[in-house]
């Protein structure tokens, strides 16, 4: 029953249950798990009632220092508006370290720089077209920025081309 309870709340809700259940009961939630039998939903059970953040945290910290950038890659491009904020502070649980000095150290500079621009950018939602729950929808475009930005990259890549050439033809 507990169970069907938390795995049909989203997070915010079950925080929400845990601190009612606290403040009501004097007691934890967690001593509850002692009425499961397998280790895997005495596990299941406490992350459910363990902040998303904090869980996000530790799987970024093992991945960062394990150096596996395809796994601190694909934690680091998921997170939406203030998430990545919030996963910031939890992280501070691992490491005094912040996140970007980790990755900075683990990865290189300009690995660093990339993601740190990702998550800069995904702050920002960007408005869908079709926003109905449940069915997606596809992002709208603002085409003047597109083109100024591919203007831009292409005088960039222009400017290095032409860099080459000059010293092909010395």
């Amino acid at each position: 029953m507990i169970m069907e309870i938390l795995s049909s709340r989203p997070n915010a809700e079950r925080q929400n249950i845990v601190h009612r259940y606290n403040r009501i009961f004097k007691k934890s939630l967690l001593d509850e798990r002692e009425n499961f039998k397998s280790g895997l939903m005495k596990q299941l059970f406490e992350d459910l009632l363990t902040d998303t953040s904090i869980l996000l945290a530790d799987e970024l910290y093992t991945a960062i220092n394990a150096s596996n950038l395809q796994k601190t890659t694909s934690i680091l491009i998921d997170f939406w508006g203030d998430e990545f904020d919030q996963v910031e502070t939890a992280y501070k649980i691992n490491s005094t370290e912040s996140i970007w000095k980790t990755i900075e150290k683990k990865f290189g500079n300009s690995v660093k720089s990339i993601l740190h621009c990702i998550v800069e950018t995904r702050k920002y939602e960007t408005k869908q077209e079709y926003p109905i729950k449940g069915r997606g929808g596809k992002p709208i475009v603002n085409n003047t920025v597109v083109i100024e930005v591919f203007y831009d990259l292409m005088n960039v890549l222009d400017s290095k081309y032409v860099h080459i050439w000059e010293k092909i033809e010395k």
